[in-house]
């Protein structure tokens, strides 16, 4: 598919530096499945031996399952997990980074919503929030 045939990309300082107003969108990666037996084979054709995976309880069992394939096929590489997560639910972690700035965000914007909605009659206000 062409979702596989997407080749690695260099993290530059170019086409980094306006990564922050980009969120999420820049690594073109979606929800659901994978192949952890061709995820494997690619970190091994790069000779990659450590792989970072930054995310949430999704992420976070995704990287176990691809360590569990790697640990299997005797590859020498490093799979480490970094716990973020705008919902809070990664277990054993009390709070995670993205949390706190969710919170902060939903919060201002429900604020705005309100204060439109009340300042006329019968004002509705809709906000739609991601996460859980």
């Amino acid at each position: 598919s062409a979702r596989d045939d997407r080749e690695p990309v260099e993290l530059t300082p170019e086409n980094v530096r306006e990564i922050h107003m980009k969120g999420g969108s820049i690594l073109k990666a979606g929800r659901g499945g994978f192949d952890a037996e061709k995820i494997c084979d690619t970190l091994e054709k790069l000779g990659i031996n450590m792989l970072f995976t930054v995310g949430g309880d999704g992420t976070q069992g995704a990287a176990y399952l691809l360590y569990e394939t790697a640990r299997k096929r005797g590859l020498t590489i490093s799979i480490v997990g970094v716990p973020k997560s705008i919902d809070n639910d990664i277990l054993h972690f009390d709070r995670t980074f993205g949390f706190d700035t969710a919170v902060a965000e939903a919060s201002e914007i429900i604020r705005n919503g309100w204060v439109e909605a009340t300042s006329c009659n019968k004002g509705v206000g809709i906000v739609k929030l991601m996460g859980r």
